[in-house]
């Protein structure tokens, strides 16, 4: 006599096989919920602030321009050694583009007139952040969301930034009492510096350090201003300056009669910071206030050994 066994139709036996291969499939998902988010398009830039991002935001591009500057003038997030040189980041390697076969090409608006040439080769998205209104440091948080969206990690725009903030603040904690303003600079040559004030990346950085700016003259869209020497004379500041230095500058500087009777020059009152990428994002904001904080502790023991 043969078991009693339950009816089954062909529609259920086709819906229960349906169910079970469904259930399957959800069972290998990862709880994310979405699969492609573990993949970032490949992407290209020819921009270094935007470069600097992607790596923040755990994201390496398949090519850059001018790697060996990247290094030099941005330092950090270092650079993979598999990221390609696009050659420059005006005359960019166009045949070399269109080898790594991007899926998108990030450029910021100083580089608007490359889009129609680089659109040929992936569609070109352009993220501003000097060039938006208003104040810098919340452009800067909205330019990295939208580089991360458009890299496919929304969710590491908030980690990096959280994570950028809170550094900045510890930072803030550990830094001795200052008494006079910062004059941050970076040489253009032996008589010319590019000086930081409002827009620029230092002073947002300054400001969130609880430090104060002792340039308070007129900068353009990117935060600076270019003056002589000249114009430092009588400022009562710790000078910063942010290397790297132009060849010849440092030489020229010990024989400077200009350089030696500014007043921070004077008193021992100058700081020297590695490079430190003066338009770039959050990576590189970190990066300032780390190097700054630092150097003013040190100033600032070293001072205290001079006292007899």
């Amino acid at each position: 006599m043969s078991p009693i066994r339950p009816p089954h139709t062909a529609s259920s036996l086709i819906a229960a096989l349906l169910l079970a291969l469904l259930s399957g499939l959800l069972l290998a998902r990862p709880a994310s919920a979405d699969v492609s988010s573990n993949t970032p398009p490949r992407l290209a830039t020819i921009d270094w602030t935007i470069a600097e991002t992607l790596l923040g935001l755990g994201v390496t591009p398949r090519g850059i321009a001018q790697t060996g500057a990247y290094r030099d003038w941005v330092g950090a997030p270092e650079l993979p050694a598999t990221v390609a040189d696009l050659g420059l980041r005006a005359q960019p390697n166009l045949e070399l583009l269109a080898d790594l076969a991007p899926e998108r090409i990030l450029i910021s608006p100083m580089f608007a007139s490359l889009e129609s040439r680089l659109s040929q080769i992936a569609p070109v998205s352009t993220v501003a952040l000097y060039a938006r209104e208003g104040p810098l440091w919340p452009n800067l948080l909205a330019a990295t969301r939208e580089i991360a969206e458009l890299a496919g990690r929304p969710q590491a725009a908030e980690r990096l930034i959280a994570a950028s903030q809170a550094r900045i603040a510890a930072l803030a904690d550990t830094l001795p009492p200052i008494e006079r303003p910062l004059l941050m600079v970076q040489f253009m040559n032996a008589r010319h510096v590019r000086i930081f004030g409002e827009k620029s990346l230092y002073d947002a950085v300054l400001d969130r350090l609880g430090l104060a700016n002792a340039w308070t003259g007129a900068t353009n869209s990117w935060g600076f201003s270019l003056v002589g020497l000249e114009a430092l004379a009588g400022i009562d500041a710790r000078l910063v300056v942010v290397e790297p230095l132009p060849a010849g500058v440092e030489a020229a500087l010990a024989d400077s009669g200009l350089w030696r009777r500014l007043e921070p020059v004077r008193n021992d009152r100058v700081v020297t910071l590695p490079p430190v990428w003066s338009f770039g994002g959050l990576p590189s904001a970190q990066r300032f206030a780390e190097q700054l904080a630092a150097a003013l502790r040190a100033a600032e023991r070293n001072a205290e050994d001079d006292i007899p």
